[in-house]
Protein backbone atom coordinates (compact mmCIF):
# COMPACT_ATOMS: atom_id res chain seq x y z
CA UNK A 1 0.00 0.00 0.00
CA UNK A 2 0.72 3.44 -0.80
CA UNK A 3 0.75 6.50 0.86
CA UNK A 4 -0.04 9.50 -0.69
CA UNK A 5 0.42 13.16 0.51
CA UNK A 6 -2.50 15.61 -0.82
CA UNK A 7 -2.18 19.55 -0.86
CA UNK A 8 -5.38 21.99 -1.23
CA UNK A 9 -5.59 25.72 -1.46
CA UNK A 10 -8.37 26.78 0.92
CA UNK A 11 -7.88 30.29 -0.21
CA UNK A 12 -5.51 31.83 -2.64
CA UNK A 13 -3.79 33.90 0.14
CA UNK A 14 -3.25 30.55 2.34
CA UNK A 15 -0.26 28.33 2.53
CA UNK A 16 -0.68 25.04 1.29
CA UNK A 17 -1.80 22.24 3.79
CA UNK A 18 -0.10 19.08 3.99
CA UNK A 19 -2.10 16.23 5.30
CA UNK A 20 -1.21 12.41 5.18
CA UNK A 21 -3.93 9.88 3.05
CA UNK A 22 -5.12 8.49 7.04
CA UNK A 23 -6.12 11.85 7.93
CA UNK A 24 -7.95 13.19 4.87
CA UNK A 25 -10.01 9.13 4.83
CA UNK A 26 -11.19 9.92 7.58
CA UNK A 27 -12.38 13.49 6.73
CA UNK A 28 -11.13 15.62 9.75
CA UNK A 29 -9.33 17.89 7.67
CA UNK A 30 -11.91 19.93 5.33
CA UNK A 31 -11.21 23.27 3.84
CA UNK A 32 -14.92 24.09 2.97
CA UNK A 33 -15.25 20.39 1.22
CA UNK A 34 -17.67 17.40 1.85
CA UNK A 35 -17.07 16.07 5.29
CA UNK A 36 -17.69 17.03 8.94
CA UNK A 37 -17.59 20.32 10.58
CA UNK A 38 -14.73 21.46 12.47
CA UNK A 39 -14.58 21.02 16.09
CA UNK A 40 -13.66 24.59 16.69
CA UNK A 41 -16.43 26.71 18.84
CA UNK A 42 -18.28 29.67 16.97
CA UNK A 43 -16.61 33.08 17.97
CA UNK A 44 -18.13 34.83 20.62
CA UNK A 45 -21.08 37.49 19.85
CA UNK A 46 -20.20 40.60 19.88
CA UNK A 47 -20.41 43.35 22.48
CA UNK A 48 -23.21 45.98 22.10
CA UNK A 49 -22.45 49.65 21.01
CA UNK A 50 -21.41 51.63 23.00
CA UNK A 51 -23.58 54.90 23.50
CA UNK A 52 -22.02 58.57 22.67
CA UNK A 53 -21.37 60.62 25.26
CA UNK A 54 -23.18 63.06 23.21
CA UNK A 55 -25.85 60.87 23.08
CA UNK A 56 -29.24 62.30 24.93
CA UNK A 57 -29.96 60.46 28.41
CA UNK A 58 -33.35 59.13 29.66
CA UNK A 59 -34.70 61.91 31.97
CA UNK A 60 -36.18 61.25 35.33
CA UNK A 61 -40.18 61.90 35.79
CA UNK A 62 -40.55 65.30 36.24
CA UNK A 63 -40.62 66.18 39.97
CA UNK A 64 -43.42 67.61 41.14
CA UNK A 65 -43.93 71.66 41.03
CA UNK A 66 -43.16 73.28 44.09
CA UNK A 67 -45.72 74.57 46.26
CA UNK A 68 -46.45 78.15 46.63
CA UNK A 69 -44.73 80.09 48.94
CA UNK A 70 -47.31 81.35 51.34
CA UNK A 71 -46.34 84.75 52.92
CA UNK A 72 -48.04 85.43 56.62
CA UNK A 73 -48.13 88.92 57.99
CA UNK A 74 -48.20 89.91 61.76
CA UNK A 75 -49.00 93.23 63.51
CA UNK A 76 -49.93 94.46 66.55
CA UNK A 77 -52.53 96.66 68.25
CA UNK A 78 -51.82 97.90 71.66
CA UNK A 79 -54.97 98.69 73.15
CA UNK A 80 -57.70 98.23 75.85
CA UNK A 81 -60.36 96.42 76.31
CA UNK A 82 -63.97 98.83 75.67
CA UNK A 83 -66.65 95.83 76.17
CA UNK A 84 -66.96 92.63 76.05
CA UNK A 85 -71.25 91.19 75.18
CA UNK A 86 -70.96 87.68 74.89
CA UNK A 87 -68.36 86.25 72.24
CA UNK A 88 -67.60 89.49 71.06
CA UNK A 89 -64.66 92.11 72.46
CA UNK A 90 -64.51 95.58 71.69
CA UNK A 91 -60.94 97.08 71.79
CA UNK A 92 -59.90 100.66 71.52
CA UNK A 93 -56.52 101.15 69.64
CA UNK A 94 -53.80 103.29 71.20
CA UNK A 95 -50.96 102.15 68.64
CA UNK A 96 -50.80 100.24 65.40
CA UNK A 97 -47.38 98.71 64.14
CA UNK A 98 -48.56 98.67 61.25
CA UNK A 99 -50.06 100.36 58.47
CA UNK A 100 -52.35 97.47 57.34
CA UNK A 101 -55.28 97.71 59.04
CA UNK A 102 -57.03 94.82 60.07
CA UNK A 103 -60.34 93.20 58.01
CA UNK A 104 -62.83 91.03 58.54
CA UNK A 105 -62.20 87.14 58.85
CA UNK A 106 -58.04 88.07 60.22
CA UNK A 107 -57.22 85.78 62.92
CA UNK A 108 -55.48 87.04 66.16
CA UNK A 109 -54.67 86.01 69.36
CA UNK A 110 -55.77 88.73 72.14
CA UNK A 111 -52.63 88.78 74.85
CA UNK A 112 -53.53 90.42 78.78
CA UNK A 113 -50.49 92.81 78.78
CA UNK A 114 -49.29 93.29 82.54
CA UNK A 115 -46.63 96.08 83.57
CA UNK A 116 -45.19 95.32 86.79
CA UNK A 117 -43.46 98.15 88.67
CA UNK A 118 -39.91 98.86 87.78
CA UNK A 119 -39.96 94.91 85.58
CA UNK A 120 -40.41 94.22 81.76
CA UNK A 121 -43.95 94.06 80.73
CA UNK A 122 -45.32 90.60 79.94
CA UNK A 123 -48.00 89.36 77.51
CA UNK A 124 -50.12 86.13 78.37
CA UNK A 125 -52.21 84.70 75.32
CA UNK A 126 -55.86 84.84 76.80
CA UNK A 127 -57.61 84.05 73.57
CA UNK A 128 -57.62 83.56 69.84
CA UNK A 129 -60.21 85.83 68.21
CA UNK A 130 -61.02 86.59 64.77
CA UNK A 131 -61.25 90.00 63.86
CA UNK A 132 -65.42 90.67 63.21
CA UNK A 133 -65.24 93.90 61.37
CA UNK A 134 -62.78 95.97 59.48
CA UNK A 135 -60.91 98.49 61.45
CA UNK A 136 -60.84 101.83 60.35
CA UNK A 137 -58.51 104.55 61.37
CA UNK A 138 -59.52 106.06 64.79
CA UNK A 139 -62.31 103.49 65.41
CA UNK A 140 -62.45 101.05 67.91
CA UNK A 141 -61.97 97.07 66.58
CA UNK A 142 -64.40 94.14 67.26
CA UNK A 143 -62.78 91.07 67.64
CA UNK A 144 -65.33 87.27 68.40
CA UNK A 145 -64.00 84.72 71.19
CA UNK A 146 -62.68 81.25 69.08
CA UNK A 147 -61.13 80.02 71.80
CA UNK A 148 -60.79 81.70 75.40
CA UNK A 149 -58.04 80.26 77.56
CA UNK A 150 -59.32 79.53 80.96
CA UNK A 151 -56.53 78.54 82.66
CA UNK A 152 -54.42 81.98 82.60
CA UNK A 153 -53.95 82.89 86.04
CA UNK A 154 -52.30 85.93 87.39
CA UNK A 155 -50.24 86.04 90.72
CA UNK A 156 -51.39 82.22 91.22
CA UNK A 157 -54.96 83.51 91.28
CA UNK A 158 -58.07 83.29 88.65
CA UNK A 159 -58.38 87.14 87.08
CA UNK A 160 -61.05 88.39 84.91
CA UNK A 161 -59.04 89.40 82.24
CA UNK A 162 -62.14 91.62 80.13
CA UNK A 163 -62.82 93.95 82.42
CA UNK A 164 -63.21 97.39 80.64
CA UNK A 165 -60.21 99.48 80.61
CA UNK A 166 -57.68 96.31 80.50
CA UNK A 167 -54.64 96.91 78.80
CA UNK A 168 -54.34 94.41 75.71
CA UNK A 169 -52.39 93.51 72.67
CA UNK A 170 -53.97 91.79 69.42
CA UNK A 171 -51.41 90.33 67.61
CA UNK A 172 -53.47 89.78 64.14
CA UNK A 173 -52.54 88.02 60.71
CA UNK A 174 -52.96 88.75 57.14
Amino acid sequence: MTQSIFVRFCHPSRAMAVAFAGALAAGALSCGGAGEAPTTPPPPPAAPPIPALDAPVAEAPAAKPAREEVVIHQADIHGKIKARAGKRIVVEPLVLTSPTLPVKGNKAGLYRVLEPEGGKAEMLLIADVNVATSMELGDSVALDLVDEKKDVLIAGKKTNHYVPGTKVLVRYEW
